[in-house]
């Protein structure tokens, strides 16, 4: 399956998980068309300022790739952490997760699986 970009669907959440601003998200393939346990696939995008709040992971970890901008990473409400473009990161199920946009827009591919 090809998935063309006039034919990805493209939301933008306010105040995503408690955060601040707002988060551009576009769904390259929505949970429902994947046989694997994968409940995202997503582009993000943050402002700097924006921010997606401190969440929980249950049985199941989310990954984040970076591909341009600058930002912050925050894991159990641990001291934050600068990620840039080519980091990778990820939150493994039972811990808890915040990043935030500071420089740029912070570009990101995000997956969420599940640990079956």
């Amino acid at each position: 399956m090809v998935r063309h970009p006039t034919e990805i669907i493209t939301e933008e959440r306010k105040r995503m998980r408690g955060g601040t601003g707002s988060v551009r998200i576009r769904h390259f393939f929505r949970a429902e068309e994947l046989a694997c346990p994968i409940r995202l696939l997503a582009e993000l995008r943050l402002s700097p300022g924006d921010s997606i709040g401190l969440h929980p992971h249950h049985g199941e970890e989310e990954i984040f790739v970076v591909l341009s901008g600058k930002g912050e990473i925050s894991e159990d409400g641990v001291a934050w952490e600068p990620i840039g473009p080519g980091d990778a990161t990820i939150t493994q199920a039972g811990r808890s997760h915040t990043v935030r946009g500071t420089e740029g827009e912070l570009v990101m591919i995000a997956i969420i699986g599940s640990c079956a």
